[in-house]
């Protein structure tokens, strides 16, 4: 039982590590040919997040059964750190 407890956590680990990488490289990946300034990104993010949370139908609302994670102030391994923990400890 111990040995099992031992390469179960070897084994999350390792899942945390492969999910980290490929998380960052799909994110990075996605920034490489982006030809805009951070403040017209943010802009265009902003006004897409206003008018998909106000329209007539199919409106993005928060529900009580997602989880949120702010990450506003987190770095990209911050991020993924958060959602190793809700994902699998």
């Amino acid at each position: 039982m111990l040995i099992l407890k031992q390469e179960l956590k070897e084994d999350i680990k390792k899942i945390k590590k492969e999910f980290r990488e490929a998380y960052r490289n799909v994110y990075f990946k996605c920034l490489e040919n982006v030809d805009m300034s951070y403040e017209e990104i943010y802009e265009n993010i902003t006004a897409r997040d206003y008018n998909d949370m106000h329209k007539e139908v199919g409106s993005l609302m928060r529900t009580e059964d997602q989880i949120y994670i702010d990450s506003t102030n987190l770095s990209v391994d911050e991020e993924v750190e958060i959602i190793g923990k809700i994902i699998g400890g």
